[in-house]
């Protein structure tokens, strides 16, 4: 079981970098000064699939990204938000049993040389 939920989370934490990650080939890269991206990753509980929250711009609302069938809980998706406004996160969801876990992932910004 923890072997299914290391591979569910290394997964999503994946498929989170490739979407946030992904930059123009025209495009150069500063090191210097990285942004972070934080993230709230959702995975087992009655549906068994894993879900993705990021914050919207002005925290105002969760942009949710699921595997395939998945059913998103709406206390995960309303502790996500709150994660994201306080940095308050209960692990494991009372109501449909999923593990939450926070994600921070530090990008580069792009360099607007």
């Amino acid at each position: 079981m923890y072997k299914l939920r290391a591979f569910c989370t290394l997964t999503a934490v994946l498929m989170l970098l490739a979407i946030v990650g992904c930059t123009s080939s025209g495009t150069s890269v500063s090191s210097s000064s990285p942004t972070p991206q934080r993230a709230v990753v959702v995975s087992g509980g009655n549906g068994g699939g894993t879900t993705i929250f990021l914050p919207s711009e002005d925290n105002s609302h969760v942009i949710v990204m699921s595997t395939s069938g998945t059913k998103v809980c709406p206390d995960c998706q309303a502790a996500a938000l709150k994660y994201f406004q306080t940095g308050e996160l209960e692990a494991k969801c009372p109501t449909c049993g999923a593990t939450r876990t926070p994600v921070m992932l530090m990008l580069p910004t792009p360099s607007h040389d």
